[in-house]
C-alpha cells in the first residue's frame, strides 16, 4: 500500500553458521527445499528482496547458503532480486561473488570508530569483474555506541551523514540508514539491548533520520543512472582514514569530456582543487548543498579553464551558516540543470 518493498530473510544466520552447533537447523539437503518453499510460496509478490546471510561470515557455510539460493531461485523463477548481509567489516563479495545468484553485492561496515573508510569496501566491490551494484547494508547506526562499547560516545547524525555519503559517492547504489532505538524497538517497559536511549517512536525524529532524504533529494536531481565514482579528478593531498577524506562522483565515461557534473563530499569546509576537463562545458555552475538541512548557496558561474580551485581563504560560507559539511555540485551551465535537490524529470537521459 506504501509502495515499500521488504528486505525479508529466510532465516537468521545463527541457524546455519551459530558457534554453538546445537543451534544449526539448517544443512545443503533442507537448505534447498526450504529455499524453494519460500521461492513458491512467495513468487508473485513484487516487492521483496531476498537476504541470505543474516549478520554471518559465509566462510565455511557456503555450500548451504549456495543451496538455500539455489532452491529460491527455482521456486520463484529468477523474479526477486537475492543479496547476503555479511557481518560488520566483511562484504558479500568475500564468497559470493561469482555465484549467479548473487544480484548484488551487500557490504556491513559497521559500527565503527568515527571516520571509518567504508568507501574503500564500496569501491573494492565496485571495481570487481564481473560488475555488479554494492550496497552499505549496515553502516553505523545513529545513537549507537560505538564499537558497540558503552564506556564510548555514540555515533551522532554528522558520523551517520559522512559514511552516507562516503559511500554513495564511491559508488554504492543507495545507502541503509538505521538507529540504535529502532531496530530493538525499544520501550521503557523492555530490558533494553546495546544501551538503548530512547523509545523506538522518539527515535523516529533523531536527527539524522530526517536527513538521509537530502541525500537522495540530491542524487535524484541529476542524471543518476550514468553516475561513476572518480577520485581520479581530485588534485588535493587526500589521505584516506582521515575525517576529512573527499570522495567525487560524477557522469559520464572515464576519461572523456562527456560529463554534465561533477559532486564532491567535504566533510569539512576546506580548500580543493579538481580536474573539471571532464565536462566538456565552456560554463561551469558551481553549487552548494549542505547535507544536514538540504540548503543551496550558489557560488556562480565560471568559465571552464579544465580545474577549479576553491581557496578556504576566500570566506564564503559564513559561520552562521551550516555545516560542518557539505557538497559541492559543479555542473556544466549548458544542461541548465535545477538547483540541487529539485527533482530532475529526465532521470534515464
Amino acid at each position: 500500500d506504501y509502495n515499500l518493498f521488504l528486505a525479508l530473510l529466510p532465516t537468521w544466520g545463527s541457524y546455519v553458521a551459530d558457534r554453538n552447533k546445537s543451534k544449526r537447523i539448517f544443512h545443503e539437503e533442507n537448505a534447498y527445499i526450504y529455499g524453494k518453499f519460500l521461492g513458491e510460496r512467495y513468487r508473485d509478490k513484487p516487492n521483496i528482496i531476498w537476504v541470505l546471510g543474516g549478520d554471518r561470515s559465509g566462510l565455511g557455510f557456503e555450500k548451504i547458503w549456495e543451496a538455500m539460493a539455489r532452491g529460491l531461485r527455482e521456486g520463484d523463477n529468477g523474479r526477486h532480486l537475492i543479496t547476503y548481509h555479511p557481518r560488520g567489516q566483511q562484504t558479500s563479495s568475500e564468497w559470493f561473488h561469482q555465484s549467479e545468484w548473487l544480484d548484488f553485492n551487500m557490504v556491513q561496515t559497521g559500527h565503527t570508530a568515527p571516520n571509518f573508510c567504508v568507501y574503500d569496501y564500496i569501491s573494492n566491490d565496485y571495481d570487481l569483474v564481473p560488475s555488479k551494484p554494492v550496497i552499505n547494508g549496515e553502516p553505523a547506526y545513529e545513537d549507537i555506541c560505538i564499537w558497540l562499547n558503552g564506556a564510548n560516545p555514540r555515533h551522532d547524525a554528522y558520523e551517520i551523514r559522512k559514511q552516507a555519503y562516503w559511500s554513495v559517492f564511491a559508488g554504492a547504489f543507495g545507502h541503509t540508514y538505521g538507529n540504535n532505538n529502532i531496530w530493538q524497538m525499544y520501550k521503557r517497559e523492555f530490558e533494553p539491548v546495546i544501551w538503548a536511549s530512547s523509545t523506538w517512536f522518539e527515535a523516529l525524529e533523531h536527527p539524522g533520520a530526517g536527513q538521509l532524504i537530502h541525500l537522495r533529494r540530491l542524487m535524484e536531481s541529476r542524471p543518476f543512472l550514468s553516475r561513476i565514482p572518480d577520485q581520479s579528478i581530485l588534485k588535493n593531498n587526500n589521505p584516506s582514514y582521515a575525517a576529512d577524506h573527499i570522495r567525487v562522483t560524477r557522469d559520464g565515461t572515464y576519461g572523456q569530456n562527456d560529463a554534465s557534473y561533477i559532486m564532491l563530499y567535504l566533510p569539512y569546509y576546506k580548500s580543493f582543487n579538481v580536474d573539471t576537463r571532464v565536462i566538456g562545458g565552456k560554463n561551469l555552475k558551481v553549487w552548494w548543498y549542505s547535507p544536514s538541512t538540504g540548503q543551496v548557496l550558489v557560488q556562480g558561474e565560471f568559465e571552464n579553464t579544465g580545474q577549479f580551485n576553491f581557496n578556504l581563504r576566500s570566506n564564503f560560507i559564513k559561520p552562521e551558516q551550516m555545516g560542518p559539511d557539505w557538497v559541492i555540485v559543479i555542473d556544466d551551465v549548458a544542461r541548465n540543470y535545477p538547483e540541487p535537490g529539485k527533482l530532475y524529470q529526465d532521470l534515464n537521459k
